[in-house]
């Protein structure tokens, strides 16, 4: 359906139509006044006009904002490369906008501002402020002052465009803080960052990036804003700060969603990204967030911490590479590089709700203490791990002490790893092993302290050292469908019918069952043992009161030896 919408600003008028985005934040129930609505506008405000896309759109879906032309420079309001500080330049151009829509743009070089605190852009009911750059411009804060944009009105927006922000400081002040919790701004118009970079003074000097930002993008409450090709660096030699943050109020109307990152990268902080409480409808993708302690990481508290989407995109840090500590409703890891060095976890679940994690590779540079999916604690939802590739991990996919949830597996291959599945104190949670997961030169299925859950269908191990190991404290654990052990290039199905009991090996001539201590058969009187039939020829029973048996013959009861029985198929006979 198109839908259409009529925008009036100071008389001028603009009709678009637009198919509604098939991508947004889920909101809450009980905030059904927050439910965004999906447009493509534009605005015309005393001769600017200035694009809006919906906040979360794919490869494809429109194009990125482009700066405007015709703004004044920031030269006419006494600013310049040579000033020691154009603070005042700055100051003087937003006294100039009286609360109108303006832009102002910077020309290549370094411009300078010494104030240790954050020059202020207040933001009124209707206004759209543009700061432009060109290539090379630099805005160099010597005393990490930074901006500060300040929501009063959801009609306000703002965008940026080519500029970098260094600073002289190490680990203090944010480049960027936008602030939206003086007013109920979680749908206001769209804000773009194009081409915003964030770095130290020193990040291209002989002797490596040193100084950084606190917070190179720093949100509290403010919603739609989409950042295109950020490149955020941190200090090479002291992993601090962070890259990107962002978090809401508990309140109804106070909370940022989709805010969005679109290419670029971020790198060499404590936490690349942190996604704090309170946040919803977030994408990340084609991005690179590498060489901090943590990549992403969701910390805080807050039950709509929702929708948080990471796809394409490539991870190398040095402690995790994706951490959840809140608990995220639908998550979303899609085809992302997970590259994890030795005692380093791709993804790490400690408080994780509801994750949809398929198509990604997890390598891993060494076998000692990595992982590629960690699961420590979940609470009660569906869970999916699709179409991964693990390689050369301690662990694959290593299952702890979750809290009844379930989890359906299929279609990963696992190559290299020590244990590709490890199954280590679950509490009554269910996983599922479907569909042609395959496992190369590795230990296969190993499971601790396990306690009902169920693996089927397909599941393929191929030159493993083990592979199906149950230990000897896992209860009622549940194996069905079609697990082939191929050992070395022969099939070799094992199967456990739960609702028979049975446990099957291919009858190919080449299976085999290699028990290491004592076998146990159930033992009873003559009259305890179940009919034999056609049905049970071959099962094997110990009888307890067999009266003088003869070997291969029918057994009597009512005597004091015990034999081993074996059905024929008619009868029980002595063996």
């Amino acid at each position: 359906m198109i839908m259409k919408r009529i925008v009036t600003f100071l008389g001028a008028l603009v009709l678009t139509a637009c198919a509604p985005s098939a991508v947004f934040a889920q909101l809450s129930p009980d905030q059904p006044s927050q439910q965004p609505a999906h447009w493509n506008y534009s605005i015309n405000n005393n001769g600017i006009s200035t694009a809006y896309y919906p906040g979360i759109v794919s490869a494809g879906q429109g194009p990125t904002p482009v700066p405007i032309s015709g703004c004044a420079n920031i030269e006419a309001y006494g600013g310049n490369v040579a000033s020691a500080d154009n603070t005042a330049a700055v100051n003087n151009w937003l006294a100039s906008t009286s609360g109108k829509s303006s832009c102002i743009q910077f020309g290549a070089g370094t411009y300078r501002f010494t104030s240790a605190s954050p020059i202020s852009v207040s933001l009124v009911a209707a206004q759209t402020l543009n700061i432009q750059g060109s290539a090379g411009t630099v805005l160099e804060f010597t005393n990490a002052g930074g901006f500060n944009f300040v929501w009063s009105s959801p009609s306000s927006s703002v965008n940026l465009f080519n500029l970098t922000l260094t600073t002289d400081k190490n680990g203090t002040g944010k480049a960027l803080s936008f602030d939206g919790s003086a007013a109920a701004v979680a749908n206001n118009y769209v804000s773009n960052l194009v081409n915003v970079d964030c770095r130290g003074e020193d990040a291209v000097s002989a002797n490596g990036t040193q100084n950084y930002w606190g917070y190179c993008f720093w949100d509290h409450d403010a919603g739609w804003i989409n950042l295109y090709s950020p490149h955020f660096w941190g200090s090479q030699s002291n992993l601090g700060g962070t890259g990107f943050y962002m978090y809401g109020d508990n309140g109804t109307d106070h909370f940022p969603v989709l805010v969005n990152i679109f290419g670029g990268d971020i790198q060499n902080f404590n936490h690349g990204v942190e996604w704090g409480p309170w946040s919803q409808g977030s994408m990340i993708t084609g991005t690179t967030i590498a060489f901090n302690n943590v990549g992403v990481i969701t910390s805080g508290s807050g039950y709509n911490s929702v929708q948080l989407a990471i796809t394409n995109s490539e991870f190398e840090n040095y402690q995790n590479n994706y951490v959840d500590d809140v608990g995220i409703y639908d998550g979303l890891l899609s085809n992302n590089l997970f590259f994890n060095r030795s005692d380093v976890t791709g993804v790490l679940i400690n408080a994780g709700a509801r994750y949809n994690i398929s198509g990604n590779d997890f390598t891993c540079s060494s076998l000692t203490n990595s992982y590629g999916v960690n699961v420590v604690a979940n609470q009660n939802s569906a869970n999916v791990l699709v179409g991964n590739i693990f390689n050369n991990c301690y662990y694959g996919y290593y299952f702890n002490n979750p809290d009844a949830l379930g989890w359906v597996a299929g279609q990963n291959s696992f190559i290299g790893n020590t244990n590709d599945y490890y199954q280590g104190s679950p509490n009554s949670g269910q996983f599922e092993i479907g569909t042609s997961n395959t496992s190369f030169n590795s230990n296969g299925l190993n499971f601790s302290n396990a306690s009902s859950y169920i693996f089927y269908s397909d599941v393929s191990v191929i030159g493993s050292n083990v592979n199906f190991r149950l230990h000897t404290d896992a209860n009622n654990g549940y194996l069905l469908g079609n697990t082939a052990n191929t050992g070395f290039n022969s099939y070799r199905p094992f199967t456990f019918n739960y609702t028979t009991g049975r446990v099957s090996l291919n009858s190919d001539g080449l299976s085999e069952l290699y028990i290491g201590g004592s076998t146990y058969l159930p033992a009873s009187t003559l009259a305890g043992l179940p009919a034999c039939t056609s049905g049970t020829k071959g099962a094997l029973r110990v009888v307890t009161d067999a009266l003088s048996p003869t070997y291969n013959s029918a057994i009597s009861g009512a005597g004091m030896q015990t034999i081993l029985a074996l059905c024929d198929g008619t009868s029980w006979k002595a063996h």
